[in-house]
């Protein structure tokens, strides 16, 4: 989940194992095209008996490097379709610019519909504050609720219900009286509502 994108409801983190398959995908393009650099000339040379990359078998006796290779060209292509589509494909991302970042969607499997994308995209809020929310809009907070261990599961601020996210932000008296000091300091006349969404877990502010 850290390793996601913001759009998909990660901190995006890079994903070292699909970066490393967007390398290998750029590299398989490179020798497609017969790109002029040494090291492609010299595959290409030895491999030249097979024909083209999209001919080459598997051999055991093949590097790793080569054999990662097979196995992302032979992946790409049972995705695609066929070698036309994949070739396709691999145009589409290398053949302009930014086509790392375009492999790497792929193979991170993104989708980009995470509706919090543009509170946690924001530049203004702090590393740390930032980390918090994603914990609450996750779910994830420590409360005490979530806490098997703890025997007291009584709301710290109010000792009248227990301690949950929603009940700890938006239905806690004190939190309440939190919020509209915050309300006021900021001249907001709306008041702040908490709804439950699907899944259960997630809960939604909503200015009303």
């Amino acid at each position: 989940m850290l390793c996601k994108p913001l759009a998909d409801g990660g901190l995006g983190l890079k994903n070292l194992k699909a970066w490393n398959r967007a390398l290998l995908a750029k590299t398989l393009w490179n020798i497609h095209l017969k790109k002029d650099t040494l090291w492609i000339r010299w595959v290409n040379h030895v491999y030249s008996c097979f024909g083209g990359v999209w001919n080459w078998g598997w051999n055991e006796d093949y590097s790793p490097l080569i054999k990662n290779i097979l196995l992302i060209r032979d992946d790409i292509v049972r995705t695609s379709g066929s070698i036309e589509a994949a070739t396709a494909r691999l145009h589409n991302w290398f053949g302009i610019s930014g086509g790392l970042s375009k492999a790497y969607a792929y193979f991170v499997n993104a989708k980009g519909v995470w509706p919090w994308k543009s509170l946690l995209a924001k530049i203004c809020i702090l590393p740390k504050h930032l980390f918090v929310l994603w914990l609450l809009v996750h779910s994830k907070l420590l409360t005490r609720d979530r806490l098997g261990f703890v025997l007291d599961r009584r709301c710290v601020l109010c000792n009248h219900a227990n301690e949950s996210v929603a009940h700890l932000f938006f239905q806690c008296r004190v939190s309440k009286q939190i919020w509209d000091r915050v309300r006021s300091w900021l001249s907001m006349n709306k008041m702040i509502h908490i709804y439950r969404c699907v899944p259960e877990t997630t809960y939604v502010m909503i200015l009303v």
